[in-house]
């Protein structure tokens, strides 16, 4: 990793810092990855985990995966430039996933309360978990390709400098 020798980014970062943040960000995210692999290994090892809670864990954990890949990126996005394909696929990536994540929460509390609260039968959600894929997968796909598709001449990009990685820049309204 370097940084930029005229960083004009604004991060009051030093460069000591940011290497700091890049490391502790990637570990965090190797750990998530090594708790991710567990869980679907897991899931696809043993018949008896896979349950419906359990089919909503492991699409969650998806989303978490995308979210640690970009993570794991860190700084390497920036290193090579605000516009490159890798800086625009780390702020696409962070975009999707990370919005995905708790929808999958979200879906799974929901599906909670329906069990307790409706009586709704577990074996539905099962049959119905393209629509889940729709709403928890899609819904954030679509921002994420908006905001990857914008492309201003005097602003450049929406995605990019944000310290450590390339969401929006604090110069994009």
């Amino acid at each position: 990793m370097h940084l930029p020798p005229n960083d004009t980014s604004g991060s009051e970062l030093s460069p000591r810092e940011i290497e700091i943040l890049i490391t502790i960000e990637r570990t965090g995210a190797g750990f998530s990855m090594v708790a991710i692999t567990l869980t679907l290994l897991s899931f696809l090892l043993f018949k008896r985990l896979r349950t419906t809670p359990n089919i909503f864990i492991v699409l969650a954990s998806i989303a978490n995966a995308g979210a640690s890949i970009a993570s794991m990126i860190g700084y390497d996005g920036l290193d090579k430039g605000e516009e490159s394909t890798l800086c625009q696929g780390q702020g696409f990536i962070f975009e999707w996933f990370m919005q995905s994540d708790p929808w999958w929460s979200f879906a799974m509390a929901f599906n909670v309360f329906l069990v307790f609260f409706n009586n709704a039968n577990p074996a539905v959600f099962r049959k119905r978990i393209w629509i889940y894929c729709i709403i928890c997968f899609g819904g954030p796909l679509v921002p994420a390709i908006v905001l990857v598709s914008i492309h201003d001449d005097a602003k450049g990009p929406v995605f990019g400098n944000a310290a450590v990685w390339c969401p929006y820049p604090t110069d994009r309204p």
